[in-house]
């Protein structure tokens, strides 16, 4: 299996195979991801919106979550009074202690 020493480190052709290919192949990767992201950012041009954010990108990412409404209510704007929450908490206490 190991073809030898070169210096002081043990070589072998089926592995040094191995890596070149994983190496080739993640080249391929990124290849193609550069194309698809060259084919969406034209569509964005195309659409008269040539300041689109790219697709994962931070401001991609902030926006989307923005858009949307957050389900759970928060008590710091105020959403939730105060005595709802003591009677959400009386009703757990007592669930817990079996009443």
């Amino acid at each position: 299996m190991f073809s030898g020493l070169e210096g002081d480190k043990l070589t072998c052709p089926e592995l040094d195979d191995y890596r070149q290919h994983l190496t080739d192949r993640k080249k391929k990767q990124s290849e193609g991801g550069k194309r698809g992201a060259a084919k969406t950012n034209a569509k964005f041009n195309e659409a008269g919106n040539p300041q689109a954010p790219r697709q994962g990108s931070r401001e991609s990412l902030v926006k989307h979550s923005s858009d949307k409404q957050s389900k759970t209510q928060s008590l710091e704007n105020g959403v939730i009074s105060a005595s709802a929450v003591d009677d959400f908490v009386s009703e757990y206490d007592n669930a817990s202690n079996g009443r």
